[in-house]
């Protein structure tokens, strides 16, 4: 029998890559998409025997050749501040694509923020992002696929490296201060890109298992201050929190640190079952990962 075939979204980005490499040592056939097929990530994937084309997220008839013949499709958007629309309509041609390759199996990796969706208090940036990551979610639930599976993180710990990290964090490296949406007590549900690659293996070997759920994830629950304790440990560096104020986050409702002043924010543990969640991978802390990303870490605030 051959070995299963899967393509994957963002192959060469941080939940791509390690996916492609757990896949490829377990014999499987990995495929997917890179608009720099020459790139060192590509190399380096190439060199694990992983069939990599030259492709285009906007080019469904370019996303379904890369698909052809293959049995499941790993999902993982990217959200454009310039063009936030860009996102739901790259969704939709991956959607597409994988529709026409006839695939069987779906697992899509989106956010937390869907489940959010009827709050109130969303900003308007906000609400517009997630609304179109659910619109992705919609097309996969009403497609023709055997088995489908979200996961959907909350806080990517690597959004703490650069460049990510001005991004949504502007004060932190330049003043060593978090402003945080968050209150005291308060915690923020941290993943590990690595650890979703691992659970997305978990899901493409036991499809009946995790299908038609929608399973909110983090790698471990932290108060700002502890986070903020041990990257100043890992780093040498004295960090402190701001606690914003409803003015501060309303200034900030249209901005694209949307996702780190949003108040519900606030909520994002209360979703999380991390129970069953180590039951089925080996979950990675925050101070492992700030251990295993040590060069990184230290040349974002050193």
């Amino acid at each position: 029998m051959p070995p299963p075939s899967v393509f994957l979204c963002s192959i060469t980005g941080s939940q791509g890559k390690p996916l492609a490499l757990q896949l490829r040592r377990l014999g499987w056939t990995v495929k997917g998409t890179s608009r720099t097929p020459d790139s060192n990530a590509a190399r380096q994937l190439k060199a694990a025997g992983v069939e990599l084309s030259k492709g285009d997220w906007d080019d469904v008839a370019s996303l379904t050749a890369a698909m052809s013949g293959v049995e499941k499709i790993f999902i993982s958007t990217i959200t454009y501040a310039d063009d936030p629309d860009r996102e739901r309509r790259q969704g939709l041609n991956i959607v597409a694509a994988a529709k026409a390759a006839k695939v069987q199996q779906v697992a899509l990796s989106g956010s937390l923020g869907v489940v959010t969706l009827g709050d109130p208090t969303l900003s308007p940036f906000f609400k517009m992002v997630i609304t179109g990551k659910r619109v992705i979610e919609q097309a996969i639930e009403d497609g023709p696929f055997k088995h489908w599976t979200f996961i959907r993180p909350a806080f990517f710990m690597n959004n703490l490296l650069t460049p990510q990290v001005d991004y949504f964090l502007p004060h932190l490296r330049q003043e060593n201060i978090w402003e945080t949406v968050m209150r005291e007590g308060e915690r923020l549900a941290l993943a590990d890109p690595d650890d979703i690659s691992k659970l997305v293996v978990v899901i493409f070997q036991n499809p009946e298992k995790w299908h038609g759920r929608g399973i909110p994830f983090a790698s471990e629950l932290l108060s700002v201050p502890d986070m903020l304790e041990q990257l100043g440990e890992a780093t040498g560096t004295e960090f402190e929190e701001y606690f914003m104020t409803d003015e501060d986050i309303d200034s900030q409702a249209v901005s694209f640190s949307f996702m780190m002043s949003d108040r519900v924010m606030r909520k994002q543990a209360e979703y999380m079952d991390m129970e069953e969640l180590s039951s089925a991978i080996q979950l990675t802390s925050f101070s492992e990962w700030l251990e295993k990303e040590k060069e990184t870490v230290l040349e974002t605030y050193c």
